[in-house]
Formats: C-alpha cells, structure tokens, sequence
C-alpha cells in the first residue's frame, strides 16, 4: 500500500460491513456500498469505478471527522528511551530463573503442555553458574533499590529445591545489604515438610 493510502482495514460479518482505521484505532460500520468502494480504493475489487470510490456521502462524512487518514508513523519514540539504560543499569526489581522444564504434571491447559507451538517439557536443566550469573546482573544493575526478587520457574521448580536453596544461599551471600524476597511459580502437588 502506497504511504498516500488512506490507513485502514476491511472487515465484514453476515450482515454487517465494518473498517477498521489504524490512525484512530477504531471500527466503524459501514454500508454495504461504501464497503464495496473502500474495496476498490484498497485494489481489492475488480471493479472499475475507482473515481467514484470517493464520491460516497458515507465516506466524505467520515474523512471529515478525521477517519481515512494516509498518516504512517515514520518513526516510534518510547517515552523512556532516555531514561532505559539508567533503569537497566539501576533499577532492575527482579530476575526470573527457569531452573527445569522438568514437570511432575502434565495438564493440558498449560502452555508446556505439547498443545501449543512454543514449546513442550523437556529433561533440561539450568546449569548453577547460570543462575548465579543472572543473579550476579540482578544486584549489579540494582544499585537504586533496597530490595530485589528472584523468582523460580519451570516446569515445576520444586523438583530442583536443592537448586533453589543454592540460588537462595547465593544471593544472600552477594545482595549487598539488600531485602532479597524470593518467589516460585509451583504446581504445589511435591511440597513436603521441608
């Protein structure tokens, strides 16, 4: 699509025909006349009466108010590009280590279960030294805070909880004066006393 396009997209239901107007990030209903005018200015038609794509009262009604609008972003600012590499550099509140892809369960709502495209549970493993690296970057790049989390994940951490009291020890050892809380996301069913 040409950037002198107007920006928006078609969508239709059984009995209804809407667009969708990127700039205003709305979706409007439309008749069925203007939808099939708004096909052709967008070369979605084999009709050849673009010239009167635009003699529509509908859609003059719309550009009025703003809608159909050509507008592309040519360039997206974060609001805190200017400040993201003091926060990375002082300010991180937290790390999340995923110790095991290891799971005593296998529930087919979780998104490890094999049903979904991202992945499946494995025998891997998270080696110590991995984890006390990204411990060590949690309370280097931390300096601003008086308090920090490591969470465990899985897979089920709890089937590595000699890892998780290494990590703990670890982290107490190097937090700098710090409240360090710790977290775990568990399926629950391996707690024990301990």
């Amino acid at each position: 699509m040409s950037s002198n396009q107007p920006f928006f997209h078609l969508f239709r239901t059984r009995n209804n025909h809407y667009i969708y107007d990127v700039n205003k990030d709305l979706f409007v209903k439309v008749p069925s006349k203007t939808y099939e005018n708004l096909k052709v200015t967008k070369g979605l038609s084999d009709n050849n009466y673009a010239s009167e794509a635009w003699d529509d009262d509908v859609l003059n009604k719309l550009k009025e108010q703003g809608f159909l609008s050509c507008n592309r972003a040519e360039e997206i600012i974060n609001p805190v590009d200017e400040s993201i590499e003091s926060y990375i550099n002082n300010a991180v509140t937290m790390i999340t280590l995923q110790i095991t892809q290891q799971c005593n369960l296998r529930c087919s709502y979780c998104t490890y279960s094999g049903n979904y495209l991202n992945r499946t549970h494995s025998n891997k493993e998270m080696e110590l030294e991995t984890a006390k690296k990204g411990i060590d970057l949690l309370i280097r790049n931390s300096k601003g805070l008086d308090s920090v989390n490591v969470g465990f994940y899985g897979g089920e951490p709890l089937l590595r909880l000699d890892f998780i009291k290494e990590c703990i020890s670890y982290a107490k050892k190097i937090g700098e004066g710090k409240l360090i809380t710790f977290s775990m996301t568990t399926n629950g069913t391996v707690f024990t006393d301990e």
